[in-house]
Formats: C-alpha cells, sequence, structure tokens
C-alpha cells in the first residue's frame, strides 16, 4: 500500500509542477495581454489627437485654397467696374460734346 501511495505521490507531485508551469505561462500570457490593452489605449487617445490636429489642419488648407479665389473675384470685380466707369465716362464726354 505504501507504493501506491509513493506512486501516487509522485503522479501528484509531478501533475503539482506541471500545473504550476501551465500557471506561469498563463500569468505571462496575461502580463502581455495587459500590455497590449494599454498599448492599445494609448494608441486610441493618439489617434483622437491626430484625427483632431488634422480637421483643424483640413480647414485651414480650405481657408487658405479659398483665398487665391477670392483675390480673382476682387480683381474681376475692380476691372468690371472700371471698365464700366470708363464706358460711362466716355458715353457722358460723347453727350458733353454734341450739347
Amino acid at each position: 500500500m505504501e507504493e501506491t501511495t509513493a506512486v501516487k505521490l509522485t503522479e501528484t507531485d509531478s501533475r503539482a509542477r506541471s500545473n504550476t508551469r501551465r500557471i506561469e505561462q498563463l500569468e505571462r500570457g496575461q502580463e502581455m495581454l495587459t500590455h497590449i490593452a494599454t498599448s492599445v489605449e494609448v494608441l486610441v487617445s493618439e489617434q483622437r489627437h491626430l484625427r483632431e490636429e488634422l480637421e483643424n489642419l483640413t480647414k485651414k488648407v480650405d481657408v487658405l485654397e479659398q483665398k487665391p479665389g477670392q483675390r480673382w473675384e476682387t480683381v474681376v470685380d475692380k476691372a468690371l467696374l472700371m471698365a464700366v466707369g470708363a464706358l460711362v465716362g466716355f458715353v457722358l464726354v460723347q453727350l458733353g460734346l454734341q450739347l
């Protein structure tokens, strides 16, 4: 009977060591998962910040893109006003010479 008890004790000891190794591996895996989860949180935070910055830059680029168009419209408006002014002046001079 002592032999069976000794065999069972040896088997139990072997199983306990095996379980201890498995538990240690699981702990290491859990630590890695925790580290990965923390890294993902940091990445999400940085991505939000980058998205906000990108939105700000997009707005600034839109404003800069509109400036040349606004300048061109101003030049065209002034050119039209000058042309109309010149035409009105010419007509007035013509009317003034005939009177």
